[in-house]
């Protein structure tokens, strides 16, 4: 997983050093997202979190993913599934 740089600068000054860079938008969607206009590397959709948390975020998108039975998301599809992870985790996160 990568991490954020020590100290994060200036955007994030009380970022644990240990803290993952979670996409609030898998990255397995990328190409889906960007058909319709989102970054999903554009600092804003990027969450520093805990390794342990980020670990259930990915299960979670994982079952979620399998529950599909094969087919890709619409963009829709997963941008209402990440709001449902940012309910869950958010208080988690460090914006």
């Amino acid at each position: 997983m990568r991490r954020f740089p020590p100290g994060a600068g200036a955007t994030h000054p009380n970022m644990p050093d240990d803290y993952q860079v979670h996409h609030a938008l898998p990255q397995r969607y990328a190409g889906i997202m960007e058909r319709v206009g989102v970054n999903i590397h554009d600092p804003s959709m990027l969450r520093g979190v805990d390794p342990a948390v980020h670990t259930k975020i990915t299960t979670e998108w994982g079952r979620w993913h399998r529950g599909l039975g094969g087919r890709m998301p619409t963009a829709q599809e997963i941008t209402l599934f990440s709001y449902r992870i940012d309910e869950r985790y958010g208080s988690y996160f460090e914006w």
